[in-house]
């Protein structure tokens, strides 16, 4: 048996556990947000591309990349044996495990899954483009973006892969109507609510396998992970109205203050779930992932961003020279304009600011250190997510207790700072740093 990383309470620290008058046991919500383990056992053969039963490890070695890292290697082989028995399959490996480089392993290694779907957050969308041209490039694809009249002519592509946002499901008909080999479902716990119409969306769509990728499948409570699970096998838990039945215990107002029958629904995840943490794996990692995330603007922050790049350009064709320093301030403009218009005293809503969140939301388990050019930014973020801060009016025996505060296994997640903290400060704590700009000095 190969050992995965699920939730298991008894790991959590946090467990609230109390027996009922019948001796039912009670299990808090609080643990549900960490990993235990679950056995997953490789009794069934795999067969790979060609009809042919194959070693298994090898067959893996020779077409999935020999780069591919062992974990990785379970991960697909773990995802081919799911599908090859008609049922979908959940990789909910840590942040930066490599989840998109096994999911289009598995699309390299079935010539048979001929359209696929990739859906993800809007600020992935040219993620996943690198990475198919990084480890497959000979993987036809299309990325879904542009308005709606673009999008229609985008969707009917000749293409293997469709790449496209979860939002899309909402406007185009496109991925409602046609048939799919496979959906995957990236960061999918955006489909972790019950009632949200991009969940009904992609539960309904029409499609052989589902394949759901998540660093944090299980965030707040557990009826999130059977959202989560229906999309990737229907039916697997029942309709939440039984599993609320089977597995939640409620009080007398209804809320749902614990969970039973725990084993039996761990038995039923097992086959289809496979979870490793970094610190699991760690000899197989290299120093360091760098991931570039690229989004592209709302048509308001465009319309904000030319006026300014006019203005400026009025300025570069009079040649003044007098207005060279203000020409340099109005292209720091520009700057803050695609970091968050509000510092540049507009209101309109930021794409960085919305995928900073997604990625924050996402890195539930992880230390995280978030860089900014700006110290209004900086703060007005310390503000918003009530965590700590560095910048320039900080005294430097006041940043130290901050870096202490961050490093320590209780304190806060995130630490939001300037240049200001990028100089003599060991925030050892930290494994994923986010750059909300390019840095001037890497």
């Amino acid at each position: 048996a190969h050992y995965v990383e699920s939730p298991q309470p008894e790991e959590s620290g946090s467990l609230e556990s109390t027996s009922d008058g019948a001796g039912q046991r009670r299990e808090g919500h609080a643990a549900w947000g960490h990993a235990g383990i679950l056995p997953v056992h490789y009794h069934h053969p795999v067969y790979f591309p060609g009809g042919r039963r194959q070693n298994r490890h090898n067959a893996l070695e020779a077409s999935a990349r020999r780069h591919g890292v062992f974990h990785q290697r379970v991960g697909i082989e773990f995802a081919i044996a799911s599908l090859k028995a008609g049922k979908g399959a959940l990789i909910a490996d840590d942040m930066g495990l490599g989840k998109s480089f096994q999911a289009l392993s598995v699309i390299a290694l079935n010539p048979s899954l001929k359209s696929v779907l990739i859906l993800c957050p809007a600020s992935l969308k040219y993620n996943w483009a690198a990475e198919v041209e990084k480890h497959y490039p000979s993987l036809s694809y299309v990325v879904i973006d542009g308005n709606a009249a673009t999008r229609q002519q985008l969707w009917r592509r000749p293409s293997r892969l469709k790449i496209a946002n979860y939002e899309l499901l909402l406007h185009d008909v496109e991925p409602r109507v046609f048939e799919w080999d496979l959906v995957v479902g990236d960061e999918c716990t955006r489909l972790k609510s019950w009632k949200a119409q991009t969940s009904k969306r992609a539960k309904k769509l029409r499609r052989r396998y589902s394949l759901g990728l998540s660093g944090a499948p299980i965030q707040n409570r557990l009826e999130e992970f059977h959202s989560i699970m229906d999309f990737v096998i229907p039916g697997l838990l029942g309709p939440g109205w039984q599993f609320v039945r089977d597995y939640c215990i409620k009080n007398y107002w209804g809320t749902v203050v614990g969970y039973q029958n725990l084993e039996r629904f761990k038995a039923k995840v097992a086959p289809h779930f496979i979870r490793r943490l970094k610190k699991a794996v760690l000899p197989e990692l290299p120093d360091k992932v760098y991931t570039d995330c690229n989004l592209e603007l709302s048509s308001e922050e465009w319309r904000l961003y030319d006026a300014v790049r006019d203005q400026i350009l009025t300025l570069i064709r009079s040649n003044d020279k007098l207005q060279v320093s203000n020409i340099l301030t109005m292209m720091l403009r520009l700057k803050q304009i695609v970091d968050d218009s509000r510092l540049v005293g507009e209101s309109i809503a930021s794409s960085k600011m919305g995928a900073l969140k997604e990625i924050l939301e996402v890195a539930q388990e992880h230390k995280i250190v978030v860089f900014t050019q700006f110290a209004k930014l900086a703060i007005r973020l310390g503000v918003e997510y009530k965590t700590l801060v560095i910048h320039g009016g900080v005294a430097s025996k006041d940043r130290v207790s901050i870096v202490e505060r961050f490093n320590n296994d209780d304190g806060p997640r995130v630490l939001i700072s300037t240049d200001a903290g990028a100089y003599g400060l060991n925030m050892t704590a930290a494994d994923i740093i986010i750059h909300i700009e390019q840095p001037w000095n890497p």
